[in-house]
């Protein structure tokens, strides 16, 4: 947690920050609001997803690709809609402005690339990245689950206020690393 994130058009009011640092390589600013929502920064996202170009236009650009539309979900198409047409707030941080984007859409974006890969749209050459990141985000995917049964237990249990306060965060960074471990073999290291 860190300082009070001040918005810039008073839209929201971010009370609480973090960096989430899904494994070795993948960390993204997170936030959370008066009302509870649950941020990312957009920006750090499509970094995370190893997108690259125009920081967090980068996301955007690849949601709107023709191959990825019939997999988005009614809330991403809703998002994306406001995106394409600038409608998409910014918020103050500590000395920069970040684009939000809702935690629960990370989700529906895995899905997203999961379901085109498993209908055969990276199949072939040409599609060796999105084939790659969709693994990936497979490998989040399957973390996700595991660490979040753990925390349902840890809430039903009561478990949540003993448990140190990183530890969630531990294991997923854990559960992914041996998810994407099998992934990573099949893939060999290029020499460029």
């Amino acid at each position: 947690m860190g300082k009070e994130l001040i918005p810039i058009n008073g839209k929201i009011k971010v009370v609480t920050y973090g960096k989430w640092n899904i494994s070795d390589d993948i960390s993204i600013d997170c936030y959370v609001t008066e009302n509870g929502e649950r941020l990312l920064s957009l920006r750090g996202t499509a970094r995370a997803l190893g997108l690259s170009g125009s920081g967090s236009v980068a996301l955007v650009r690849n949601l709107n690709a023709n191959y990825l539309q019939p997999y988005l979900s009614d809330d991403l198409r809703n998002w994306l809609s406001k995106a394409n047409n600038n409608e998409l707030y910014r918020v103050k941080g500590y000395s920069v402005a970040f684009i939000p984007f809702d935690a629960t859409l990370f989700v529906d974006v895995c899905k997203a690339y999961i379901t085109a890969k498993n209908d055969g749209v990276f199949d072939g050459t040409g599609w060796e990245k999105q084939s790659i990141l969709a693994d990936k985000l497979l490998a989040i995917m399957s973390a996700f689950a595991k660490t979040g049964i753990i925390a349902l237990i840890d809430e039903i249990t009561g478990y949540q206020e003993l448990r140190k306060k990183d530890e969630l965060q531990k294991l997923l960074a854990e559960f992914v690393r041996a998810e994407y471990l099998p992934w990573t073999r099949r893939f060999p290291k290029s020499s460029n």
